[in-house]
């Protein structure tokens, strides 16, 4: 019961982080979404906190290397998209 309420709690607050706009600035005209990363990281942490109050140590540490490989992997693709975006010629 109490695991439901975290789980239900901290998606509120992520959703929150959760931001969604219309741009209309020359380089990126269109539609912009923020804190997708956040969300999930709360949650992710939420989720790890849950596993260590209810002792399973060697769950939590998996999570924790597979979190960490996750924002590594990501952060290095949303690296390279915007470098590639950052490159191309811009629209006429």
């Amino acid at each position: 019961m109490v695991i439901r309420a975290v789980v239900t709690a901290v998606g509120f607050l992520g959703a929150g982080t959760i931001l969604h706009r219309s741009t209309s600035a020359p380089a990126s005209p269109g539609e912009h979404v923020e804190g997708l990363k956040t969300a999930a990281s709360l949650l992710f942490v939420a989720a790890l906190g849950t596993c260590v109050a209810v002792r399973q140590i060697l769950v939590a540490v998996g999570i924790t290397a597979l979190g960490w490989l996750t924002l590594r992997v990501v952060g290095r693709l949303e690296e390279r998209l915007r470098r590639r975006t950052a490159a191309r010629p811009a629209p006429r």
